[in-house]
């Protein structure tokens, strides 16, 4: 898969996720649509209170949970809404929330 790919996944992905990546906007003091697949994840914008924020607003529109170390990890937009499709991913069958390590 190429880049090209990539975004368009992306794109369709944020299309059905509006309300999460609003509350993102807020969180991360931007507007809205400033929230494209490149985004980056800075010092400036992503520290450890954003972090814990995000992991509430993660389990509040997926019913997943990420661990804190793994948005650290994040360094674009695309990386963390990789790292929650992966979480969404491993998701019980029973209905159980999810932790992706």
């Amino acid at each position: 898969m190429g880049g090209c790919d990539d975004q368009a996944n992306m794109k369709n992905f944020d299309e059905a996720q509006e309300p999460f990546l609003d509350g993102l906007a807020e969180l991360l003091s931007t507007q809205r649509q400033k929230l494209m697949p490149e985004f980056a994840l800075t010092d400036e914008n992503w520290d450890s209170m954003s972090v814990i924020s995000c992991i509430a607003l993660i389990d509040e529109h997926f019913d997943v949970t990420v661990p804190g170390n793994s948005l650290l990890a994040c360094h674009s937009l695309h990386d963390l809404m990789s790292t929650i499709e992966e979480a969404a991913g491993s998701h019980g069958e029973d209905g159980s929330s999810s932790t992706v390590e």
